[in-house]
């Protein structure tokens, strides 16, 4: 519960505060491409959000997979999308070890590879054919 408190709070006061200055005083492009402090905010949120979405994608926390966490990210900046990414991981149930030890394995398969993405369509297709 507290994990929605979190994303709750980091939805409603940094955006809150965006949404007002888009609406009520923003001035255009322009400035905010020229203010060099803005530009820094902008460029660490996105390396932020390119690190966690790299390890996301390489090991998946639980069943919501990455693409949902970069959609969060963009509609409510980190403070919202990394407690509430968690949060639906948790409700989703936790990874089971069998998962956990194929998502193991698959990672080593992926960097131990001299090609890269073809252990990872072989651990995808092997994947599928057990199902």
């Amino acid at each position: 519960m507290w994990l929605l408190a979190v994303a709750l709070f980091g939805l409603t006061v940094p955006n809150g505060l965006f949404i007002y200055w888009l609406l009520a005083e923003f001035p255009g492009i322009m400035p905010v491409l020229q203010n060099k402090l803005a530009l820094a905010f902008i460029l660490d949120a996105f390396m932020a959000l390119a690190l966690l979405t790299v390890y996301f994608a390489r090991r998946p926390i639980g069943p919501v997979r990455w693409p949902w966490f970069v959609a969060l990210s963009i509609l409510g900046g980190l403070g919202f999308s990394l407690p509430f990414y968690y949060w639906l991981n948790l409700r989703k149930g936790e990874l089971t070890q069998a998962q956990r030890d194929e998502s193991d394995r698959r990672l080593e398969a992926h960097e131990s590879s001299d090609k890269p993405g073809i252990a990872w369509d072989d651990a995808k297709a092997r994947l599928r054919a057990n199902k």
